[in-house]
């Protein structure tokens, strides 16, 4: 384990992930966000720790992947007749 763990202010954090003072007390009180660590009369949270937090919140949006085209189902639907699904391609005038 490495000993020397950059600690991040109230701003530092708030900053990081681009939110209002409010908010991050808000996540805190709520136990969406990890307390910080009282030092004298301010709040201090560990850098590793934060940074885990942050990856762990995002761990969707990184995983994430466009859809696959569905292209080639729909044309399978559209029997050599010209409909949908026995419906019309065009509506009749």
């Amino acid at each position: 384990m490495n000993d020397d763990i950059h600690l991040l202010t109230k701003q530092d954090v708030c900053g990081l992930l681009d939110v209002s003072e409010r908010t991050l007390e808000k996540l805190v009180s709520q136990c969406k966000f990890p307390p910080g660590l009282l030092l004298g009369k301010h709040k201090k949270w560990a850098a590793p720790v934060v940074h885990r937090w942050l990856r762990e919140a995002l761990a969707n949006q990184m995983n994430w992947e466009p859809p696959k085209r569905r292209r080639a189902a729909r044309a399978a639907s559209i029997d050599r007749a010209g409909t949908n699904d026995g419906q019309p391609l065009i509506a009749a005038a």
